[in-house]
């Protein structure tokens, strides 16, 4: 008996530590007059896509990735801040977990019409956009940056990377600079009016036009 107990608690807390909290969050503001999005993020792995209606949403996924009673609690207490600031629609991210960064994960997408400019601010993380039609600003402390966009929608691309690789497809033509410190790319041969520019301390960004 005395090994059975031994045996269920065991299993209890394997089953406890191998278990996940998710909480999922949904923020959206409508356009109307609004000519801009910003979103600022701390962390994660974000994607910015089209918007299937007329608002801006910004939906995350926040995971314990360890049974952890401080994860629970800290997930819990985030919340996305949404606001409109003259023509500027803005979004961050308040209560962040101060838990180590190992013991969670945060996933979002921002999802905007085609025809508002973007900015994201993000400090560590991946960051994946496609179809954006308007201007696209992007800074990022270190991680990546994968971009994808219509060469008809833009008429020129910056890239500039402190430590790490920048590249640039448009069409058949690449164009690549990697190093330890102060690289740059810069095209503005385009047919259409967006202007691209992605900034990455350290770490990766690629720009793809089709």
């Amino acid at each position: 008996m005395k090994t059975f107990a031994i045996a269920l608690v065991l299993a209890l807390a394997t089953a406890r530590a191998s278990a996940s909290t998710v909480r999922e969050i949904d923020s959206h503001l409508p356009v109307q007059d609004a000519t801009s999005v910003r979103a600022d993020l701390p962390i994660g792995e974000f994607a910015v896509a089209t918007s299937h209606d007329a608002d801006v949403h910004l939906r995350l996924r926040i995971t314990c990735t360890n049974w952890n009673d401080k994860c629970e609690e800290q997930i819990h207490d985030l919340v996305i801040r949404a606001r409109q600031d003259g023509q500027v629609l803005r979004f961050s991210l308040d209560n962040m977990p101060w838990i180590h960064n190992d013991s969670f994960k945060l996933k979002g997408t921002l999802e905007v019409p085609p025809k508002l400019a973007v900015q994201v601010k993000l400090g560590v993380g991946q960051l994946t956009i496609k179809d954006v039609r308007d201007d696209l600003d992007v800074e990022l402390g270190v991680g990546e940056v994968h971009v994808a966009m219509r060469q008809k929608d833009v008429r020129s691309v910056r890239l500039s990377s402190g430590v790490g690789d920048a590249s640039l497809d448009v069409g058949a033509r690449h164009m690549r600079s990697s190093g330890l410190l102060g690289h740059r790319l810069h095209w503005s041969e385009g047919p259409g009016r967006a202007e691209v520019e992605v900034e990455v301390g350290v770490g990766q960004s690629e720009v793809e036009l089709d």
